[in-house]
């Protein structure tokens, strides 16, 4: 964005008024109180899979998109920073299975995370595609199904109400709402529910 930017990763909520940060990105349903809030990110999600995980699976040769019942033969991940598990029964009963044990599997702290888990082939994940698009397009996931699922969280950039109208986090935020906007671009909006 022609600025320096130091990056803190951390999965609690910022407080504006004791730290000395700036502008956060938070994951969640907005609403929060005394911050501007600007949608970067919808929260839709797919299974992705690795292709090592399919071919120890035996549905490396399989046409994509796998069936629901395909899917479910794998092992199952979940992001703790949404209610994975209940996404997954939507999913499934979308899908068309509604008996499927969604509660087996790891739960991981963070989106980033449970992608690098696909990325190892450790299970399938309902990953975004958004932030999923460099492992899609290396080769490195595989989503399996056409079918999306919308959930009511997104991903926000925020930063303090009081400090709406400072220069550098006017810079800062019409950059970051730029760059979201050029990483939607290309994505399919699949079958959301």
């Amino acid at each position: 964005p022609g600025m320096d930017v130091r990056l803190n990763h951390s999965s609690r909520i910022t407080d504006f008024k004791r730290e000395d940060i700036d502008i956060a990105v938070r994951h969640g349903r907005g609403g929060w109180e005394n911050v501007e809030e600007f949608r970067l990110l919808e929260g839709g999600a797919v299974p992705l899979a690795s292709p090592a995980l399919l071919e120890r699976h035996g549905l490396a040769s399989s046409p994509l998109p796998l069936s629901a019942e395909q899917i479910a033969s794998l092992p199952i991940q979940h992001e703790a920073a949404v209610d994975s598990h209940t996404l997954w029964r939507q999913w499934f009963a979308r899908s068309g299975l509604s008996d499927i044990d969604v509660e087996r599997g790891v739960t991981y702290d963070d989106s980033g995370a449970l992608l690098s888990v696909a990325v190892a082939g450790h299970g399938v994940v309902l990953g975004r595609l958004a932030l999923a698009q460099e492992e899609l397009a290396n080769g490195l996931l595989i989503q399996v199904s056409d079918i999306q699922i919308s959930e009511d969280y997104g991903y926000y950039l925020v930063h303090a109400r009081a400090r709406r109208d400072d220069p550098v986090i006017a810079a800062f935020r019409e950059w970051a709402l730029a760059e979201a906007g050029q990483g939607r671009r290309g994505l399919p909006d699949g079958d959301a529910l």
